[in-house]
């Protein structure tokens, strides 16, 4: 993990397997994170915002889950609340799912098997001071990725500088 002034993060968890998400919530918790497990979809719309979201990058349900974490972040946004977006990919997950986390302006896409460095490295990375309702614009950090096992049409997702998804869909 990289040094650096941590500030604490209101973290909400919905992942389709509650042991992993219990197990991450220790995790964060241990660096005096404040973490909430969600067990099903309407607990994350009913829960307080949280400075940080963590779901499954599918859109697929799963567990308890009838939303994706795509759909449950696009939930969050039409409510008005923008998180500090960190989705987890996992076998399930599509070229479409990977499109559509950077159309929604995801800050950060994690791939399993998971290391509890990047998860912790994720939710304390820098974030701008305001989040903009036009989040779609900011390109998707990847954190843990091999860059060349990456499909040469995922090109959009592996830029880093603001304005880079926006050329890559018009491409």
């Amino acid at each position: 993990m990289s040094p650096r002034v941590q500030e604490q993060r209101a973290v909400l968890l919905a992942l389709g397997d509650f042991t992993v998400a219990l197990a991450f919530a220790r995790i964060l918790d241990g660096r005096s994170h404040s973490s909430v497990v969600a067990e099903c979809a309407l607990e994350v719309l009913e829960c307080e915002p949280s400075d940080t979201f963590i779901a499954d990058l599918s859109s697929t349900p799963s567990g308890e889950f009838t939303l994706g974490g795509l759909d449950l972040l696009e939930d969050l946004h039409s409510l008005g609340f923008y998180p500090h977006a960190i989705l987890i990919a996992g076998a399930d997950t599509t070229p479409a799912d990977y499109h559509r986390a950077a159309r929604l302006g995801v800050d950060a896409i994690l791939e399993r098997p998971l290391r509890p460095e990047a998860l912790v490295d994720a939710v304390e990375a820098p974030r701008p001071e305001a989040r903009r309702a036009d989040a779609h614009r900011r390109a998707v950090q990847f954190i843990d990725r091999d860059v060349t096992s990456v499909p040469m049409g995922m090109r959009i997702l592996l830029a880093a500088e603001p304005g880079a998804a926006e050329a890559a869909a018009r491409d």
